[in-house]
């Protein structure tokens, strides 16, 4: 492997396996933060007080430190108002070995944050591929060296499990099917 491409494969994302060490993490800042839509029992519960954007602000800040603490390098996602959801950046991407998927969001309030997060890698000469047959959300996806679980479920689509599979000829993708009431595979 030449020089040019070890420094590519550096700065790129990857994710050999869910257990291994944390190196990076990507993270948006939750300052816009807010149910706009309930898309799950969790927001139902909090729909009427909301969220104290105050306080996950806090809340971020001090995860970034234990983070760092612990020799994990937060890299941030700038936020962007349009997206209150966006804190959950696990759901807009993933990355499988030295891949980074951009995701199909299924939620309309989810949705243009994959294109947001997609201009955002680009701008870093990182590549990604984008699954845009139906929806699949990272939440979903865990990964075990050669063997990726997706979670079939409201966000994820059998059509994009399909594409991913396509696109990892070498992995041995294997759906399982999530009950009604639970949102990520994760």
């Amino acid at each position: 492997m030449d020089s040019m491409r070890a420094e590519q494969l550096y700065k790129m994302p990857q994710c050999m396996s869910e257990y291994d060490d944390l190196e990076e993490v990507l993270l948006c800042s939750p300052i816009y933060m807010e149910i706009k839509q309930i898309i799950n029992e969790t927001q139902k519960h909090f729909a009427k007080e909301n969220i104290s954007q105050m306080k996950a602000v806090a809340q971020h800040k001090q995860l970034i430190q234990t983070l760092k603490e612990n020799q994990v390098r937060p890299i941030l996602l700038p936020a962007n108002d349009r997206f209150p959801e966006q804190v959950f950046t696990r759901d807009i991407g993933f990355t499988i070995g030295h891949t980074l998927f951009v995701s199909s969001m299924a939620a309309p309030v989810r949705q243009g944050e994959e294109q947001y997060l997609k201009e955002w890698a680009q701008a870093k000469g990182w590549s990604a591929v984008t699954l845009t047959d139906g929806t699949i959300e990272g939440g979903d996806v865990l990964v075990d060296q050669n063997r990726v679980f997706v979670g079939t479920s409201k966000r994820t689509s059998p059509a994009a499990i399909y594409q991913l599979k396509k696109e990892l000829p070498d992995h041995d993708i294997i759906p399982i099917h999530l009950p009604p009431h639970i949102l990520h595979l994760d």
